[in-house]
């Protein structure tokens, strides 16, 4: 009898631990609280517009049962720093740089090939349905991915020489974050810089480089128009990075809860957020346009369509150099490259 009933003890204490481990809950009053950190300030559209919209939606969609505690300006820890805060759980939720984990994540390093993506928007579609099918449970397998978070595509922001061609680019020294963009910045002539975020300003302010690669945005939220004279819209190449989640902490949330975050996350949001940030960055191109003209400056140059095709002849090797690279590691980088593109024209037709 004592050994029955303490086999029924053990089991009653069991089952309610597995189904917690099992986003099971047995209580609908219990609430949430979820660690948002960013490195970006909280001015940032990727964070104003783009997380909180999504935070806010999740709270009231789950009446409040889940809550976001919002970190940003870096208060918890450095841009370098946040995959491995959202791995460990410093924090729960983070949009961490994928550049920032050089090696971690091999197969995402495509998302800044040059001049591949026509919009922030595109990327963000083409980016999740890779994500999905080649990453998931392979490089982000330590980590719940939610959504992709894309920016516009990024423009040349320069100290004291106009770029009009490409041959005006040869020999300028501007800044970069990864190794594609270095590749990128060589096949155009330019010298790569690699520099944190918060170097940049001053060292175009003292001539330690001659140009940076950022979207008007950017450039506005670190004031790059005060030591910058000239820009040149080339659309270069997007920024993204997946909105991710700690696995312990996914696991932990009742299934109701894993089901509306699910539905208010993947590729529509991923879709709606950078659906927006195009909208907004080209209001604050005029705005930097008059910022300039105040400043007596020239503002913004758009490069001709068939100066920009020269560039795009540069770069395009790079696309295929980077897949054969994985290839030879044992990698589908053809296949995904060969994916991306196929989904860029379905995108670029407004299909879904």
């Amino acid at each position: 009898m004592k050994r029955s009933f303490l086999i029924l003890l053990a089991v009653s204490l069991i089952v309610p631990m597995v189904l917690v481990g099992n986003g099971q809950s047995a209580s609908k009053d219990k609430t949430y609280t979820l660690v948002y950190s960013d490195f970006r300030t909280q001015h940032a559209f990727t964070v104003k517009g783009g997380v909180v919209p999504w935070a806010e939606a999740i709270q009231k969609a789950t009446g409040g049962r889940v809550k976001f505690e919002m970190h940003p300006n870096g208060t918890l820890g450095s841009a370098g720093d946040h995959y491995e805060m959202v791995y460990t759980g410093v924090c729960d939720v983070a949009g961490p740089m994928t550049e920032n984990s050089p090696g971690r994540f091999p197969l995402y390093e495509m998302n800044k090939l040059p001049m591949l993506f026509p919009s922030g928007e595109v990327a963000a579609l083409v980016l999740s349905d890779l994500v999905d099918k080649y990453m998931v449970d392979t490089e982000f397998k330590d980590v719940k991915v939610l959504w992709i978070q894309a920016t516009p595509n990024l423009q040349l922001q320069l100290r004291n020489k106009p770029v009009k061609t490409k041959e005006d680019l040869k020999g300028l020294k501007i800044n970069c974050d990864s190794r594609v963009v270095a590749d990128t910045l060589m096949a155009l002539g330019a010298v790569p810089a690699t520099m944190y975020t918060p170097e940049i300003y001053p060292s175009l302010e003292r001539g330690v480089i001659d140009g940076s690669i950022f979207g008007w945005e950017g450039a506005i939220a670190f004031k790059l128009q005060e030591v910058t004279r000239y820009r040149t819209e080339v659309n270069l190449c997007v920024m993204s990075w997946p909105i991710m989640m700690n696995l312990k902490t996914w696991n932990s949330l009742p299934a109701d809860i894993q089901q509306i975050i699910e539905d208010l996350s993947g590729r529509e949001r991923s879709r709606i957020a950078a659906a927006a940030f195009e909208q907004t960055e080209a209001h604050l191109k005029g705005l930097i346009a008059g910022m300039d003209k105040k400043a007596g400056k020239p503002g913004p140059y758009t490069l001709t369509k068939e100066e920009r095709a020269r560039w795009l002849k540069a770069v395009q090797p790079l696309w295929y150099r980077w897949a054969e690279e994985k290839d030879a590691k044992g990698l589908p980088g053809t296949k995904v490259l060969e994916d991306a593109l196929r989904l860029i024209e379905k995108y670029s037709n407004k299909g879904s």
